[in-house]
This record gives structure tokens, sequence and C-alpha cells, in this order.
């Protein structure tokens, strides 16, 4: 379904911006949790991935408001 009105088109924009949040915050996490199976680290590369994925929604965050 694509927006045709300016008021659907805001809207959707909201929910295209929270669903990027997610990915940001999923990939990082996958990658470390995929790197500890791989190289048998285990809770390193998830609080690895968890930190970086919080730094990166963090600066999107802070480039999206300022």
């Amino acid at each position: 379904m694509v927006p045709n009105r300016k008021n659907e088109i805001k809207g959707f924009a909201i929910y295209v911006e929270l669903a990027s949040l997610g990915v940001e915050m999923f990939t990082p996490i996958a990658i470390g949790a995929f790197l500890d199976s791989y190289s048998s680290t285990k809770p390193f590369g998830i609080i690895s991935g968890i930190l970086f994925g919080v730094l990166v929604v963090t600066f999107h965050i802070k480039r999206r408001l300022f």
C-alpha cells in the first residue's frame, strides 16, 4: 500500500523511520551472534553487537533530532 495524500505520507514516514531503527539495532546483534557461533566466543559477540547497535541508533536519533 503506497500512501497518496500528504497526511498519509507523514504517517508512513514515521513507520519507515521506526523500521529503520529496528533494523539498525537488530543487524549488529545478528552479526555478533553469528560471530559467536562461528568462533565460539559466546557472550562477547552479542554484547559488542548490542553496544554497537545502541551506538548506531543513538547517532541516528541525534542526527534526526538536531
